[in-house]
């Protein structure tokens, strides 16, 4: 039984950890986008905000 319930909370993290938490879905399509995140108002000068990363916490700065 012990054996069993090891295997199951395994697979149930391991399924946990397949996709990114809510919060960092929007970092992840920044980062696919090509763009970083950086803090609220300092995006390099050739660079411009378009978006939010971190959950809003920081921006997401664009070329």
């Amino acid at each position: 039984i012990k054996y069993l319930c090891n295997k199951l909370m395994l697979c149930l993290l391991w399924i946990g950890f397949a996709q990114p938490p809510p919060a960092l879905e929007d970092t992840v399509a920044c980062h696919n986008s090509g763009g970083f995140c950086r803090p609220v108002g300092l995006c390099p000068t050739n660079f411009s905000p378009s978006g939010a990363c971190h959950g809003e916490n920081l921006i997401c700065c664009k070329k």
